[in-house]
């Protein structure tokens, strides 16, 4: 069968592009069976090696024979083809072999031939042929390859025959001379020169690259010449006669090389401006040692990841690819290459590589010209030239003639004064020329205007559209400011709806900017149930719920008269025992003992069900005709007794009712003033059956209270005191029957707790904000527990009457709450339609701030890692706390009593005293400490200061409060130190800014020195007491508070220059803290009015200041993404969060502590902290927010 040569080259442009490691599994499925195809394939495939040039990297290698005609055995060294004598293979490549060829006649000389490889004559690969035959033909340049002669072999199979050129790829060249840049440039101009007489001639070469630029030697001066032009295209005439077609998207070149439009292998025409950008990327090769994108990254990423990359990423600079192949090698640059490079050269090689080929240099010889320009110390046209960069540049070509010129210009400016009062009288000359010409000028500008009247309404209604987009971009700024207000507020007024809803409209649409930060995050936490779930959700009211005392049954009563029985440990419902559709709302209670419930049928009707046997009794129905709806069920504490509550119309009032549950008989009736409202009333008996306490609400006079009766005698015992509200709206007596307790709330929501043996008030209990809905104390009598319509529930300690726990998960008032004690749930019913079960152990929401140890010091709480602390305490050893949870995670004991950790470096590297004359590091690696070496000093004692720098490796301390003297120590050569010296012995702190390369100290008067580490050289002293200080505008400035005629003011120092005062600040208060913005350009203090100002850390400029707390105003911080600034203060104004972009509140975080000057945030972002007391609020990651509400969108039935 005859070969598909087509298939075979398909399947090899395929398989080249693919890492060694991976070409095997691509070819066994591409071929199949067909193992005479895959033979084929990687026989070009080991011939091609990792790419097809003219000249491959490996002459050596050679491709097995694919055929065996009688050609195979005339084709080798030795053998003829026409005129020329085949002496040496030099290379090979996919499709065509080259050979160092001796010409016989008419001249003797060596040649390169290169010739068709047997078998691979397709109609295609003979056209690419002829097409390289005929490019390289056309040119006649000393930097490119010539052709000699050309012609076909006894057996058709073409070849041409060129100069032989030896020499080696350019880069090697210029790496084994050791070039240096100048020398580099040289020879890239002369490739540029050859590559623009492709281009004048109609060629695009389409695969520049090294191995395709050979560098010979002519008289012992380098030449470069251009070779292989295998896949070059014609821009003006065809190469051929023969059909070329390149196939849509087909992969034409060599990756690390190619032109983004090459890559993109659309309908896009290639054109010269592809050669350019591979022009760039062989001078950036030269200028750094690699490409912008390394060959084996863009291999490894498959086909359409590298497409993506070569079309899309942006390179780096040269200049910063050589800084960072400098620092991975640890090394010193490679020989000829400099350790930086001229930012001009940055401009050219970055415009070649422009992803837009319009911005690309025109043709090569513009690019030639721009080196030449860089060479000469001209002006490139890389970038749009400064009047400074001009001079800059003509300054260093004319060094000479500029010193001459200011030597010159003295005697000027004593001509130019002599011969001033002579222009004078040319000028008055001048003037009646000169206003013939103003009078024609204006004429013109006359005709101007109106042609540029148009010009200015299109430009101020593009401006216009312009404002209109900030000023909506500003609005909706200031809003989302406004709503996390509102929501903090409906937080605090308990209404978590509300602020869900506020939250919940500032989700980012498709293409909007996202606002939200950490305030957002913690609000959002604050606004989620602590419930375990919600058992059901209807789109009715819940009214009624009650435990069994087995815990294994929940009976639920809806506003329409439903009544459901629930299976609560399988989540699922049982039955329903009154499908309801009527006015009364559904009311259930079941029995302390057995399995009896009681739940309401209709009007006037009590229905008592035996779980147990399946059977129904109708416990109480009233034979009048008066209108009665149930109002609140309750078994006496034996289960003997149903107290049933009831209310009717004005003129029958409300009756509570004592009902015997063996024989349905009514043993006791009081009525009651009419309530008015189904949410009024309720009844409770005595743990002996002997008393009954009634709730009675006057609801027309405003005015309520509850009466004590014997049921034995039918006398009132006792009547609490008439309260001022709407009406009481729930009851309960504790299981001992000491303790009654109600709640009402239209006006005023505190709960009452009386003593129910007198009537008496013993305390009030607030925390609702809204009128409470149902008292249930729990069945051991420990709790008490009160659902709200403040969308809360509260538990509270019945002992001491303290609350203990807070549970948020309503969206709606919350209308009833039971307890089991066997199940240990609570289970609670609302407004919201949901009926939620809750662990009785559940914890308070997240989202409260925890206190860590008050007898740490400012400086005893050390950040580490993410969100981790080392707490310093004073009485021991010191204690790694996780602040995500608040949890320890260990204490570091092995290191002895807290005061021996000196400093950290970094976020984990920890420096500690030995005791024995030893400085150790340890290296913290979650709750891990590692051993990373030991340091023996001089020292008797720990050092009274310390500071560590891993980037620099070096320590510095200071030995003790007497000393002056700082020493400065190599890590991994201690003999190698600094002594400096400072005029104010002691330290409170001591730490290396800038990058580590300069030393600051507070001494013990509050004095400040900083030292450049390198050179030892005193950079700056302020004598005056400092009280904070940080580095600014990129390590440029240092902006501190310092004392100043008795009052703290802001300063900024030039680090550069020791005697420059940048600026100085003072406003009406004394300020207290300084703290800079992530990037550096931004600086905010903090001051004793309570105000926080916001400069520019290089003019001082103010650009806005922040009022907000009511008292001073202590710690400040940015976040790590600059969006946010914290404030600290003390108690409920403990911290703000600001919005840097419209300097505004965005929240307000209640603490303790009467001031606190120390404010941070965790390295994640998350946690905010705050000292001395140290205090910590933290929000939940974008993360744990994304999976919480993943799981809050589980189906009701589907609850752990």
């Amino acid at each position: 069968m005859k070969p598909d040569f087509q298939k075979i080259e398909a399947l090899f442009d395929q398989a080249r592009l693919l890492p060694p490691a991976e070409r095997e599994a691509y070819l066994h499925g591409a071929c199949g069976a067909d193992m005479e195809l895959k033979r084929r394939v990687e026989a070009l495939l080991a011939a091609h090696h990792e790419e097809s040039g003219f000249l491959p990297d490996d002459p050596k290698t050679e491709s097995p024979a694919t055929e065996s005609d009688e050609a195979a055995s005339t084709e080798g060294a030795g053998a003829a083809i026409g005129r020329y004598k085949l002496l040496e293979k030099l290379g090979e490549g996919g499709f065509g072999a080259v050979w160092a060829a001796e010409q016989r006649e008419p001249v003797k000389r060596r040649v390169a031939l290169k010739i068709i490889k047997l078998g691979m004559d397709t109609r295609q690969v003979v056209a690419r042929f002829e097409a390289e035959r005929q490019a390289l033909a056309l040119m006649d340049h000393p930097n490119i390859a010539k052709v000699l002669d050309a012609g076909s072999t006894d057996h058709g199979r073409p070849y041409f025959v060129m100069e032989l050129v030896k020499g080696i790829p350019i880069t090697k060249y210029c790496e084994q001379e050791k070039l240096d840049i100048g020398r580099r440039l040289d020879l890239f101009v002369k490739v540029c020169q050859a590559i623009q007489h492709a281009h004048q001639k109609g060629i695009i070469h389409r695969d520049i690259k090294p191995s395709n630029i050979m560098v010979t030697l002519h008289d012992g001066e380098p030449v470069p010449k251009v070779i292989d032009f295998g896949i070059a295209k014609a821009t003006q005439q065809e190469l051929t006669e023969k059909t070329i077609y390149t196939q849509y998207s087909q992969f034409i070149g060599t990756p690390a090389y190619m032109s983004p439009e090459q890559a993109e292998m659309s309908g896009l025409d290639i054109d010269t401006r592809s050669d350019i950008y591979s022009l760039g990327v062989l001078l950036y090769e030269l200028l750094t040692g690699t490409t912008p994108f390394e060959t084996k990254e863009l291999l490894k990423s498959g086909l359409d990841e590298m497409r993506k990359i070569i079309r899309e990423r942006e390179p780096v600079r040269p200049s910063t690819r050589l800084s960072q192949t400098r620092n991975v090698a640890h090394t010193a640059s490679a020989p000829g290459r400099p350790p930086s490079l001229p930012s001009d050269l940055d401009w050219i090689a970055m415009k070649c590589l422009e992803k837009d080929r319009s911005r690309r240099y025109e043709t090569a010889n513009g690019l030639a010209m721009d080196v030449r320009r860089h060479l000469a110390h001209e002006p490139v046209v890389a970038r749009p030239p400064s009047a400074g960069y001009r001079l800059q540049k003509a300054f260093r070509r004319h060094r000479l003639q500029f010193l001459g010129a200011l030597g010159f210009l003295g005697v000027l400016v004593a001509g130019i004064t002599f011969s001033g009062w002579q222009a004078i009288e040319a000028r008055r000359a001048q003037r009646s020329a000169e206003a013939a010409q103003l009078r024609e000028m204006e004429q013109r500008l006359a005709a101007q205007a109106a042609q540029e009247v148009a010009s200015t309404e299109r430009e101020r209604a593009d401006e216009a559209a312009r404002e209109a987009s900030r000023n909506e971009d500003q609005v909706r700024r200031l809003l989302y400011v406004s709503d996390m207000n509102l929501a903090q507020t409906a937080l605090r007024m308990n209404n978590v709806g509300k602020a869900r809803r506020l939250l919940e409209r500032h989700r980012p649409a498709v293409g909007e900017p996202d606002l939200r930060g950490w305030e957002w995050r913690y609000l959002w936490q604050l606004t989620r149930s602590s419930a375990l779930g919600t058992l059901t959700n209807r789109p009715v009211t819940g009214f009624s719920i009650s435990f069994a005392a087995s815990g294994l049954q929940l009976a639920v009563g809806w506003m329409d008269g439903r009544v459901e029985l629930w299976d609560v440990p399988g989540r699922r419902l049982i039955r329903t025992l009154n499908e309801g559709g009527h006015v009364q709302q559904g009311r259930v209670a079941f029995s302390p003992l057995g399995s009896l419930l009681a739940a309401t049928a209709g009007y006037r009707e009590v229905v008592l069900h035996d779980l147990a046997s399946g059977t129904e009794t109708l416990l109480w129905r009233d034979a009048s005709a008066v209108r009665w709806t149930v109002r609140d069920l309750s078994f006496s504490p034996d289960g003997s007794k149903l107290v049933v509550y009831a209310g009717s119309d004005q003129a029958h009032g409300d009756e509570a009712l004592v009902i015997s549950v063996a024989t349905g008989r009514v043993e006791y009736h009081h009525r009651a003033a009419f309530s008015e409202t189904l949410h009024h009333g309720a009844a409770r008996l005595s743990p002996d059956n002997r008393r009954l306490y009634v709730a009675e609400s006057d609801a027309r006079a405003y005015r309520y209270g509850i009466r004590c009766i014997d049921l034995e005698s039918g006398a009132e015992l006792w009547r609490t005191r008439s309260e001022r509200d709407y009406g009481l709206t729930a009851l309960d007596l504790s299981p001992d029957g000491q303790f009654l307790v109600s709640g009402s709330g239209f006006e005023d929501p505190s709960i009452r707790v009386w003593d129910a043996a007198t009537g008496g008030l013993l305390r009030r209990l607030d925390g609702h904000t809204s009128w409470v809905c149902k008292l249930r104390f729990t069945p051991d009598g420990q709790r008490l527990i009160s659902a709200a319509a403040d969308q809360s529930i509260r538990i509270w300690d019945a002992a001491s009457w303290s609350e203990v726990e807070v549970l948020r998960g309503h969206l709606d008032e919350v209308h009833d709450v039971a307890a089991s004690n066997a199940a240990e749930l609570l289970a609670s019913a609302g407004k919201d339609g949901q009926v939620l079960l809750w662990a009785d152990n559940a914890r308070t929401a997240a989202g409260e701030y925890f206190q860590l140890p008050e007898s740490l010091r400012h400086r005893d709480v050390l950040q580490v890692g993410e969100a981790e602390a080392l707490l310093l305490l004073p009485d021991g050893p010191a204690s790694l706390v996780d602040l995500r949870n608040n949890t320890t995670l260990r204490q570091l004991g092995e290191l002895g009593a807290s005061s021996n950790i000196l400093c950290l470096a970094g976020t984990n590297r920890l420096f500690s005293w030995d005791g024995g004359g030893r400085i150790v590091q340890h290296e913290l690696e979650g709750a891990r400490l590692l051993p990373r070496g030991v340091l023996q000093t001089e020292l008797a004692a720990g050092p009274q200061a310390a500071a560590a720098s891993l980037a620099r490796r070096r320590i510095a301390w200071v030995a003790e409060p007497s000393s002056v003297l700082v020493q400065v120590v190599n890590l991994d050569a201690p003999e190698r130190r600094l002594t400096l010296t400072n005029s104010v012995p002691g330290a409170q702190g001591l730490r290396f800014l800038d990058e580590d390369r300069k030393l600051a100290l507070i001494a013990e008067d509050r004095s400040l020195r900083v030292w450049d580490v390198e050179s030892g050289k005193d950079e700056l002293f302020v004598e005056s007491p400092v009280r904070d200080a940080a580095i600014a505008d990129g390590g440029r400035a240092l902006v501190a508070v310092v004392l100043v005629d008795r009052k703290f003011v802001v300063r900024a120092y030039d680090l550069a220059n020791a005697a420059r005062l940048l600026w100085s600040a003072a406003g009406r208060h004394s300020s207290r803290h300084v703290a800079v913005s992530p990037d550096g350009n931004l600086v905010a203090t903090s001051d004793e009015g309570g105000g926080v100002s916001l400069f520019l850390p290089r003019s001082g400029q103010l650009v806005g200041v922040l009022h907000g707390h009511l008292n001073a105003a202590f710690g400040v911080a940015f976040s790590p993404d600059g969006r946010r600034l914290i404030s600290g203060s003390g108690g409920r104004e403990a911290a703000k969060v600001w919005d840097v972009e419209t300097k505004q509140e965005l929240l307000t975080l209640a603490g303790t502590g009467s001031f606190l000057p120390q404010a941070r945030w965790s390295g994640d972002g998350n946690v905010i902290q705050l000292g001395r007391p140290w205090q910590a609020w933290r929000a939940p990651s974008w993360k744990e927010i994304e999976s919480a509400e993943r799981v809050a969108d589980r189906k009701p039935g589907d609850l752990p």
